[in-house]
């Protein structure tokens, strides 16, 4: 059968048979029938020796109709009797996609230092501007506190390459050490933004790491906060054959993955000593 909403057009010899027609097709009758004319038809065009032209219509069922069709459908449906977990426990997965495991899951609030509550507060004042209903989670790491911003994947506290999201940390960490909380570790973070590149960062210093053993040359990271370089040492405190030192100064501070032996050379003998004698190495506790 031809869907009710679809519009047809029809031929017959009168006007009224073709609204006949169009109505058996739609399987509706003719009076929840559209109907626009096309055509009315006529006899003899040219007289005796002419030829009768037929009737044609453009014909679309009722909104009305349609409207009355859908209700007569949904009473006609028997309702779920089966629950959601009985389908789980039948081996039969329901027609709705699991919710993706999230970072943000919210501490108990006992858990919480009281600095930490008042700077999730003044965050949540902050983006607030930007998004009335927005509510700042805490979740405890290892050496700090993330504060987690929600955003629905809109990257709206993000910003390109996390440069919105570094400005909004560094207020928050300049507010609270103005208000006494100097020695307090904060990392603001929006959509798991941090860990993704956290994570992209390890695997990039992995790879320098390697590429200094290979050839025997000191390699650098791109410059990088405190925090970003505590990562590289951690990453690479474990890793054999290099050894991680902190060079430069202010922004322009970066890591430095210097192989611990020299590559060797054809006709040479391998040096006993290692690079860079007289530098202390930074350690994965402690970030210069």
């Amino acid at each position: 059968m031809i869907a009710m909403s679809e519009t047809i057009e029809v031929e017959a010899k009168t006007v009224q048979e073709a609204i006949e027609e169009a109505a058996r097709r739609l399987g509706v009758s003719p009076e929840d029938l559209e109907i626009e004319v096309l055509d009315t038809g006529s006899g003899k065009v040219l007289g005796v020796l002419g030829k009768q032209r037929n009737a044609r219509i453009s014909a679309t069922v009722k909104k009305d109709r349609e409207k009355a069709e859908e209700k007569e459908k949904e009473a006609q449906q028997e309702p779920e009797t089966v629950s959601i977990e009985e389908k789980w426990k039948d081996g039969v997965q329901p027609e709705f996609e699991m919710p993706k495991k999230s970072y943000a899951i919210e501490a108990d609030e006992e858990e919480i230092p009281a600095g930490v509550e008042e700077a999730r507060k003044v965050l949540q004042d902050i983006c607030r501007f930007i998004d009335p209903d927005v509510e700042v989670q805490v979740i405890p790491a290892q050496e700090h506190f993330r504060l987690y911003i929600p955003a629905g994947g809109s990257g709206i506290f993000i910003g390109k390459s996390g440069q919105t999201l570094e400005a909004i940390q560094y207020v928050i960490n300049r507010i609270m050490s103005q208000r006494g909380y100097s020695d307090l570790k904060l990392v603001v973070d929006s959509e798991d933004y941090r860990i993704r590149k956290d994570n992209q960062l390890r695997e990039h210093v992995k790879k320098l790491a390697e590429k200094a053993r290979r050839t025997g040359k000191p390699q650098f990271t791109e410059p990088l906060n405190s925090f970003d370089r505590r990562i590289v040492h951690l990453a690479l405190k474990d890793e054999p054959g290099v050894e991680t030192y902190s060079v430069g100064t202010g922004d322009k501070r970066r890591v430095q993955i210097r192989p611990t032996q020299k590559r060797k050379r054809a006709g040479s003998r391998e040096s006993g000593g290692t690079a860079g004698s007289g530098e202390s190495k930074s350690s994965g506790a402690r970030e210069g």
